[in-house]
């Protein structure tokens, strides 16, 4: 997959569900001189539209001096030339000025690409300075950046920009997430992603050993993550953010739209779309009927904001009409967050009769699996379910004051094979879990079946005791739905915990032979209602592979050679001293509307 696939069909996708004008731009290279006198090369577009809107002969294009002026729309991309005509086809036919530039080190762009990110901030001011500067430019600058593009935008907030306005896809502000989930290295991402950027400089040091030996929060990572609202209490522009619950940025990208949200100049302004995909355009598991509305919504209310900001609003109820066409609702009927709520693949399973009939069912029995907008992030209230004999999950709390044992043997020469999740190099998304749920290195806890629909919006969390005989291992959980009648076990979510970081990211700890520990992983969002006889069910494991690297079960750091040992883990759960439980955000599905207009 070209690293910009994703990218490219939801642009295509925009283009032809919109019905925008085709442009055929004609760009003008430039070369922008950063403060350490390092070239980066860029490709600017400039409207080709007389005032009446008739295209413009190719001699007559628009050219320094014209005496117009434009708001420029900027997108920073290390994915080289081929990957900068992207936002010129998007935001061209709404009179925008747009500037591609290749990152440092990457594509045209001289200098170094590594350390990745070090330069962003500085490279951003420089960039944004040059085109206020120019004589084309009416002084406002928007930044549009989905993945790594985006992480070069939302990195350099840990210096004052200049910017207006932002439209933010399926990235972060905390590329550390993007190399290590729960301590553990997201090894097909980072294996594959590097090895991409590697080809702009292959003379260089391996980004991938380099990426390795900062496996703790050191400097190298704090200087480019944002990881507080001071980090970020210089942005003084509002934000689009899109984001989807299976992309490999899924809680980094929410993560940063909280953070930002902690800035009071942007709060009345910021907008969030919460859908499915993302990068995840290699999943073939599921169908999610309408959530590519989103792709359109958020593009619509990018673009009104853009067209907001130049008409001098800075009211989110001010948001100007660009005049989109929409197939669906207009983006202007959406409140502040945008939520596709996942529900059951009706065609898996054709639910039972009795749901049909049920008040908070579609006449076919479909839960879920449609839009809702609303003024605020909904208001869970968390629900646990308990680890418990004969691998049930139960509501009660257990006061048992022996607990249970289940252990189990992991071989990292055998780990358990990856399937479906937030992956970009391979098949993501819900996939089936029952080939390895069999396994007898599987742990697996199943709750009774839902009595009525039960929707849940957040963050699940997973709470275990565990021990080891190795000084260092990992722990995985996966959360499922359970469907009745088949046993397909879809997954939801997916987790890791390396033991050495269970105490934080600074300083490694090891493990004691036999010693319990409890440790509680924080999953990524999800917004789900589970339908009636459908079940929830945890498994539990210690390796996730290819998804995250193996744990050689040594205690050491990746980057340090050592021998592999095979680890007898175990998780204790059932007592009063150890609730071992998974906690569910339950929202109340009357605050989860389905009130966007089809």
């Amino acid at each position: 997959m070209r690293m910009a696939e994703p990218w490219r069909a939801t642009v295509k996708s925009l283009k032809e569900r919109l019905q925008l004008p085709e442009v055929d731009p004609l760009p003008k290279q430039v070369n922008i001189t950063m403060r350490d006198g390092v070239q980066l090369w860029a490709m600017l577009w400039l409207p080709e539209f007389d005032a009446d809107g008739k295209g413009k002969e190719e001699e007559e294009v628009i050219v320094a001096g014209d005496g117009r002026t434009f708001s420029v729309v900027v997108d920073r991309t290390p994915y080289g030339k081929v990957s900068t005509d992207e936002v010129a086809q998007l935001f061209l036919p709404f009179g925008f000025a747009t500037l591609a530039m290749n990152e440092r080190g990457t594509g045209g762009s001289g200098g170094a690409s590594w350390p990745l990110w070090h330069t962003a901030a500085t490279d951003m001011q420089d960039t944004v300075a040059w085109i206020k500067g120019q004589p084309w430019s009416n002084g406002l600058v928007f930044e549009a950046g989905a993945s790594a593009d985006g992480i070069l935008t939302l990195v350099s907030t840990t210096l004052p920009q200049q910017l207006d306005a932002a439209w933010m896809i399926w990235s972060t502000a905390f590329p550390y997430v993007a190399a290590w989930q729960g301590g553990a290295q997201r090894w097909q991402l980072t294996k594959h992603w590097l090895a991409h950027m590697q080809k702009w400089r292959p003379e260089a040091p391996s980004y991938l050993k380099i990426m390795e030996d900062h496996e703790a929060w050191t400097p190298f990572w704090q200087e480019i993550c944002p990881d507080s609202a001071a980090d970020r209490a210089g942005i003084k522009w509002p934000s689009v953010f899109w984001a989807a619950a299976y992309d490999i940025f899924a809680q980094p990208m929410l993560d940063t739209y909280w953070l930002q949200r902690g800035s009071a100049a942007t709060q009345t302004a910021d907008r969030l779309i919460f859908n499915t995909r993302g990068h995840c355009f290699a999943e073939k598991y599921f169908e999610f009927p309408d959530d590519r509305d989103g792709d359109i919504w958020s593009f619509e209310q990018a673009v009104n904001l853009f067209k907001s900001v130049e008409a001098g609003h800075d009211d989110v109820d001010a948001f100007a009409d660009a005049g989109i066409v929409s197939p669906t609702a207009s983006a202007k009927e959406l409140k502040a967050v945008t939520i596709y709520v996942i529900g059951p693949d009706p065609k898996l399973k054709p639910p039972p009769p009795s749901v049909a009939q049920h008040a908070r069912a579609d006449s076919d029995g479909v839960v879920g699996r449609y839009w809702t907008t609303l003024d605020a992030w909904p208001v869970a209230s968390n629900v646990s379910y308990y680890l418990a004999a004969g691998g049930k999950l139960e509501t009660s709390r257990p006061t048992a004051t022996t607990a249970e044992v289940a252990g189990y043997v992991y071989n990292p020469a055998e780990p358990v094979p990856t399937l479906g999740g937030n992956n970009l190099f391979m098949a993501c998304g819900p996939a089936d879990q029952q080939s390895v749920e069999s396994r007898s290195d599987v742990l697996v806890f199943t709750s009774e079946p839902f009595k009525e629909p039960t929707a849940m919006v957040g963050r699940m969390a997973v709470t275990l005791f565990v021990s080891s005989n190795c000084t260092g291992t990992d722990f995985t959980v996966k959360v499922t739905d359970v469907y009745p009648g088949t046993g397909l076990s879809i997954l939801l979510s997916d987790d890791v915990q390396r033991m050495r970081w269970r105490d934080g990211k600074v300083t490694p700890v090891k493990m004691k032979d036999g010693e319990v520990y409890k440790i509680t992983i924080e999953m990524w969002t999800m917004a789900y209602v589970f339908n009636v006889g459908h079940r929830v069910r945890l498994a539990v494991s210690s390796s996730n592979y290819p998804r995250f690297s193996a744990n050689p079960n040594n205690g050491l750091l990746v980057n340090t050679t050592g021998p592999a040992y095979v680890a007898h883990n175990a998780v204790h759960y059932g007592s009063e001293a150890m609730p071992a439980a998974i906690a569910l955000p339950v929202v109340a599905l009357e605050d989860l509307p389905s009130n966007v207009r089809r």
